[in-house]
């Protein structure tokens, strides 16, 4: 199926401009008819055949569970023919984590912010069961308009796991997710908890601070094997932070090796991240920096 601008899916979106593309799915911004609404439209490659139609509509399933503002908020799921389907969700003005980082011009008091959303909204997908498996900086939108503070959304639920009574898509033993920040456990494919997502979040929080990925390596394999194996780079914290010492010692608990040595849970870590960051302007906190 070849989709361009002015298409209409599911007799009711119109395609009006492709912002993403992956290797199972097109995401366009649409208008759904006859609100004049605009929405993200997720669209299926069809290729990808009935486990990627499962996936997706297992995504559906997700979202539609899940009420949070940091989570983005599912509109619509429709099959199409051709061995496609379609998501509709909110969409969101603005731009993806990785290119803020890249802009360099929030401070690191402001990204952790968005971090701490992050993890606000993982934390209720946690209590409703459901694992992301695939955090990372891509899979947050930062929500912009005019007069209103940005909100980080967590999206793509699409490999997402419940932690009890659902065999899932996928069984243990297969690898997914993102390379530069999955971890260990994920990596060997032994079976997973909500802490994988709390050793992502720690990815996160170690690129918003160092502006650079932990591990890094020339192939999927090389990154990986650093997860596995390699020492955590050490993480200078800066400028108008209060407290870079601890913020030091939470990135590297979210990071630990070992699922045990980590938060016990999504909201501990969120708690830990709240106590060291700034309850305002930093601008009258000494500068200091530290070392992990």
């Amino acid at each position: 199926m070849s989709i361009q601008s002015g298409d209409v899916i599911g007799g009711r979106y119109r395609l009006i401009e492709p912002i993403a593309k992956g290797g199972q799915a097109e995401v366009w911004i649409a208008r759904q008819d006859p609100f004049e609404q605009r929405v993200a439209l997720k669209i299926l490659i069809p290729k990808c055949g009935v486990l990627g139609v499962q996936r997706m509509h297992r995504e559906a399933q997700v979202l539609a569970g899940l009420n949070h503002p940091s989570i983005v908020r599912l509109i619509d799921f429709g099959v199409l023919s051709g061995g496609s389907c379609f998501i509709a969700m909110e969409f969101i003005e603005g731009c993806r984590m990785k290119v803020l980082l890249r802009a360099r011009r929030h401070s690191p008091a402001a990204l952790l912010r968005l971090c701490e959303q992050v993890c606000a909204g993982l934390e209720a997908a946690h209590h409703l069961g459901v694992i992301h498996r695939d955090v990372k900086l891509s899979n947050v939108l930062i929500h912009r308009r005019s007069g209103v503070r940005e909100q980080a959304r967590v999206v793509d639920f699409g490999i997402a796991r419940l932690m009890e009574g659902d065999p899932g898509i996928t069984s243990d033993g297969v690898v997914l997710g993102s390379p530069r920040f999955m971890a260990p456990e994920q990596i060997r494919g032994e079976a997973l908890d909500a802490r994988i997502d709390i050793y992502a979040v720690g990815v996160l929080m170690f690129c918003c601070l160092a502006g650079r990925y932990p591990y890094n390596g020339r192939t999927a394999h090389e990154i990986m094997h650093s997860h596995l194996h390699g020492a955590l780079p050490r993480l200078h914290v800066s400028a108008s932070l209060p407290d870079p010492e601890g913020l030091v010692a939470v990135v590297r608990q979210a990071m630990a090796r070992s699922p045990e040595d980590r938060f016990e849970t999504m909201g501990a870590l969120r708690a830990a991240l709240q106590r060291h960051l700034p309850a305002s302007s930093a601008s009258g906190h000494r500068r200091r920096t530290a070392q992990g």
